[in-house]
């Protein structure tokens, strides 16, 4: 945590609320004493309906690849390109590695979050949006078209072999090479909402923690600490201690689908707000970095089971002034 004294009511807020200005600064309070910098990584997404009225976004716990679509709903994202050739436009979120590794060096995302809401005309929106938390397993990996320790070419992915193949291992269900939107409501959470209410509010979605793997740190960009990678064909030498940089697990994803639009392309439009607040190793100086990365967290069994108290108390879809109110009671306790 940093060095620094425990704050816990500063770290139970960013949990229920990572929107809050208490959650800025957040650190996880458990046995890790090196001193660490926090950051805020924000993100925006737009996310617009087929011609079919459909749509979908999934966010996932990473500040490399926050979110990508199966739809190609994404209008402001870029491309991914799977192991059998598949293009899908429009597709991913993703922040640049390096441009991260400058400010710091490896890290564990503290809290995280989005706030979505309906930017159409309120005459004019219509459907129903489902969104529901989702069980990633251990040791999974965001989807990605950029080369991982120079085993694949920047045409390729690693992800894996096909999009449906992907999506099946994160926990999300399928229908053909898509995301099963109607099954979103047999995952663990969910809540259903026409796209007239969200033209009229917006609702938060905190996810949970579901693993110790959350208070792992991840390095900051492709490293081949503990696994040599380089020039390797396979997906087994994508380990956890290796390329730890493009992990997601630890908490629960966020899967979003939308259906019911017209039959023409962008006619509902939604604004998406991500927020990570993360804490790691500082990048000290340009050129040489001071500080090992690499380092792992001394994951605290029993502040996980009192962090996952904090959630189980709280409601993970909030109206933003809910929010806003349970924020401030977090800190009058």
């Amino acid at each position: 945590m940093g060095g620094m004294l425990p704050d816990t009511k500063r770290y139970a807020v960013g949990l229920s609320n990572p929107f809050s200005d208490s959650a800025i600064g957040a650190r996880i309070p458990d046995q890790y004493y090196a001193p660490t910098a926090t950051l805020a990584f924000r993100d925006f997404v737009s996310l617009a309906n087929n011609v079919s009225g459909q749509a979908d976004v999934v966010f996932l716990p990473s500040i490399m690849c926050s979110a990508f679509s199966s739809r190609g709903s994404i209008t402001n994202g870029a491309n991914i390109v799977y192991r059998d050739g598949t293009n899908v436009n429009s597709a991913c979120v993703r922040n640049n590695a390096t441009d991260i590794y400058a400010k710091i060096t490896s890290h564990r995302i503290v809290n995280w979050g989005i706030r979505i809401r309906n930017t159409s005309a309120l005459t004019a929106s219509q459907g129903i949006v489902t969104i529901a938390l989702f069980n990633i397993p251990d040791s999974s990996i965001v989807p990605h078209s950029f080369t991982v320790g120079g085993q694949l070419g920047s045409s390729s992915s690693s992800t894996a072999s096909t999009q449906a193949q992907y999506l099946t291992a994160i926990g999300l269900p399928i229908n053909g090479t898509l995301l099963d939107i109607p099954s979103l409501v047999d995952l663990p959470a969910h809540m259903r909402v026409q796209a007239t209410q969200l033209a009229e509010r917006t609702i938060q979605v905190t996810p949970k923690l579901i693993s110790p793997r959350a208070q792992e740190f991840r390095l900051s960009q492709d490293s081949q600490y503990g696994t040599d990678i380089v020039q390797q064909t396979s997906l087994s030498f994508i380990q956890p201690g290796s390329s730890s940089y493009i992990r997601c697990d630890g908490w629960t994803g966020i899967a979003i689908g939308y259906t019911g639009g017209s039959g023409s392309s962008g006619t509902n439009t939604f604004d998406i707000e991500l927020v990570y607040n993360v804490e790691g190793s500082p990048n000290v100086s340009s050129g040489t970095t001071m500080i090992a990365t690499g380092a792992k967290s001394v994951c605290d069994p029993v502040g996980m089971l009192k962090a996952q108290a904090i959630l189980d108390m709280g409601r993970s879809f909030l109206e933003v002034g809910e929010g806003a109110l349970a924020a401030y009671k977090s800190l009058a306790t």
